[in-house]
Parts: structure tokens; sequence; C-alpha cells
């Protein structure tokens, strides 16, 4: 890359790639707010490249990141099936991803503590789920830490690093990377780097109540009692203790969870939407997203105790879980659902899928009625193929639960069963 910095993409191509990462992916994750991110358009374009700016390199990857992140959510619903990755949209694509490839090696440049960089890095790994092979996201995202860290940004109190910034984009920036790092730590079996006990940054918005903000509070709400099982569960210190106190903890757990729905259980009815606002729209998907989720909660718990009735209960977590993601993908055109099944896909583990899948093998007079919830969820990972990206988190996890499919479906149509 000869050492050059990530530069200015086009503006027409950024113009035209603004809308759909606004509404498709930042709505969801929000790493900018909307008028800031416009303003600084017009500012990084309306001033000369010559003129001192100390942001210009990061807001070039954010800018750079944006049409990559529009792009490949453009190139899943327009894929072919013939895998030429549609000719010149791949050979356009791969030349942001070149410029996207600068800044990675050069990441010091972007490691002094400024808002900006975090949410340069923070797109530049949202960019490596969709284009990248190996662990880059996971990789990506403790470096985003760091800088958080070094900014402050988990402090109420703004620091001079963090100029520019209003309050509520420091909140915005800082719960967004909160719930990525507690979707790391399931997916990728990594400690958590951002604990809600360490920082005194609100959960909740202090700008007038919107149903988005509603349902990325009680998501915010729903990644603490994520910590708190990691916590109890997960982490390394979990395994010296003895086996007796893991029931006291999953009740305490079980407790948490519950309390949980106490407080946000009206945001999961379709009949009840936030401010009486359609069940439709993106609201449907947050919607889904938090039963998704508060399903694999329930499942997070109940897999750590090898009894009966905790077996039961993770299987029927997995099983709505997986419900959730067939009903989405049944009832919304492919065109709204991709954005819903990436984030699913991407930033949550498979657990679901492995558990039923599990019971299906060692269950064979199960594994017919099973079959078709499992074959579900693999129809779902294969609409987030991107022919240019063969060899990517996406679609080697696709390729794996389809090898796991075609096993139940043998031992379904033989009456077989494996053991353990």
């Amino acid at each position: 890359m000869n050492g050059r910095p990530t530069t200015l993409p086009p503006k027409t191509f950024l113009l035209s790639a603004l809308d759909i990462y606004l509404s498709e992916i930042n709505i969801y994750n929000p790493i900018f707010k909307e008028s800031s991110l416009r303003e600084a358009v017009e500012l990084r374009y309306s001033t000369p490249a010559l003129s001192p700016d100390p942001d210009r390199e990061a807001w070039s990857l954010c800018f750079n990141n944006i049409i990559l992140l529009a792009m490949c959510h453009t190139a899943r619903l327009t894929d072919n099936g013939s895998g030429d990755s549609q000719g010149i949209e791949h050979d356009l694509l791969q030349s942001f991803l070149r410029n996207t490839c600068r800044a990675i090696h050069n990441l010091e440049r972007l490691s002094s503590p400024r808002f900006v960089n975090i949410q340069a890095l923070a797109t530049l790994a949202l960019v490596g789920k969709e284009c990248f092979e190996g662990c880059f996201f996971s990789q990506m995202l403790p470096r985003v830490f760091q800088i958080v860290r070094s900014t402050g940004l988990h402090r109420a109190q703004a620091h001079k690093s963090t100029a520019g910034a209003s309050p509520d984009e420091r909140r915005m920036l800082y719960w967004t990377l909160y719930r990525l790092d507690k979707q790391r730590c399931f997916l990728k079996g990594q400690p958590c780097d951002l604990y809600s006990f360490d920082t005194d940054i609100p959960m909740v918005t202090h700008e007038p109540d919107t149903p988005e903000s509603r349902f990325i509070t009680a998501m915010n709400s729903l990644m603490a009692v994520w910590e708190k099982i990691y916590l109890l569960l997960y982490s390394p210190q979990v395994k010296m203790r003895r086996r007796r106190y893991v029931d006291e903890q999953v009740s305490e757990l079980e407790l948490a969870l519950k309390g949980w729905y106490r407080r946000h259980s009206d945001l999961l009815s379709a009949d009840s939407s936030p401010h009486g606002t359609p069940p439709d729209g993106p609201h449907l998907f947050f919607r889904a997203e938090l039963s998704f989720c508060f399903a694999l909660s329930s499942l997070l718990i109940h897999r750590c105790v090898d009894g009966p009735g905790s077996r039961r209960k993770g299987l029927e977590a997995a099983q709505t879980a997986l419900r959730i993601v067939a009903n989405v993908r049944a009832a919304a055109p492919r065109s709204a659902s991709v954005a819903f099944l990436g984030r699913i896909f991407h930033q949550y583990p498979a657990l679901p899928f492995v558990e039923v899948y599990r019971h299906a093998v060692e269950h064979p007079t199960r594994a017919r009625a099973l079959a078709p919830l499992l074959g579900a969820a693999v129809a779902a990972a294969a609409d987030l193929a991107n022919p240019g990206f063969p060899r990517v988190f996406a679609a080697l996890l696709r390729a794996r639960m389809a090898w796991c499919l075609d096993v139940v479906e043998v031992f379904a149509a033989a009456g077989l069963g494996g053991g353990r």
C-alpha cells in the first residue's frame, strides 16, 4: 500500500451510500448521529485537500467504510447466483476495499485519543465482518476499546479529546460499542472489555423518547444481563468454583432475566408497538432482534447446567430463537430482512442452531421434526452469501450449518441417532 493514507472517496458514491447505511446499518448499531455525519460530509468535501485537518484521514476511512457497508448490503440483494459478483460493482467494491486496507497497514495513525478515530475503527470492524477472513472483527474491537479508555468515552465528564461530540453522541457510541463487546464475547469466546460497573454513562437518552431509542435502551439493558451471565458462568474464574454454586448463579441470572422481561416485555409484542407505531418497518426488526436475544439469553444460562430441566429450557429457547429468524424471513421481503439476518448471523453465536442440531442427533425420533427448523436457518444464512467474498465468516458458517443439516436429514431418513 506504499504507506499512503486512506483518501476521501468520491462524494457521489458516498452520497448514494449514505441513506442505505443510515437506514439499514446505523439505525441498529448507531455509530454516528445523522445530522453530525452529514455536516462532516459537507465540511470535509468543501475543505481544500492541503488545509490542515488532524481528522481528515479518520473521516476518509469512515466515509470509505460507509460506502463498503452499503455496497455489501446491496450486493446481497442483487446477487444473480452466477458467481460473477456483478462485474463492475465488484470492481468498484474492490477499489474501495483497497482504500480501506491502507488504514489497516497504518493503524498507528488512528490510535490517538480522538472521538472520530473511535468511529473510524468501529466502522472498520464492521467492514471486517463483511469482507475479511479470519477474526478481524474480534481483533479490531479491543483496539477500539483502548481508544475508548484513553479518550474517557466511558466517563460522563467530557474529555478534551471528545471535543465537538455532544453528550448524547458520546453516550450513543459508548453503548453501541458495549453491545458489540458482549456479542463478541459470546461469539468468539473472548473476555469482555467494557463493563457496566466501570462507566457512569447513562443508558437512557436525554433526548425525546422515540421507538428506536426505547428498543436500543432495552437492548443495552439486556446486554448488561449478558455481562452478568459471562461473569457468573463463563469467565475463567468460574472454572475454579465448585459445581454446586452454578445452580445458585443460574437462579440469580434467571431472576435478572425475568426482571428485564418485566421492564421491557411490551417491546416484544407485535400488538403493542411503541407509541402506537405500526408493527412493521424497522420496528419489526428491532422487535425480532430483541426477542431473539431474549431467547438466546435463556439458552446461554441453561446450557451451563447438565440437568433435564435446564436441558429442556435450553432447547425450548433455541427453538424459539430459530423460529423468530424463520418467521421474519418468511414474512418480510428479502430486501428488508437481509440486514436483520446479517446482524443475527454476524453478531450473535450460532448456539440456537447448535443446540437444536445436537438434540436432533442425540434423539433420532425427533430428527425428522426438527429438520425443517434447521433447514430454515440454513436458508436464512444463505441469504447473506456474497460471491465476491466466499471465505468470510458468513459463508463459512452457512457451509457448516448446511453440513449439519445434511447429517440430521440422513439420521431422519434412516432412523439413526448419534451419541454425544
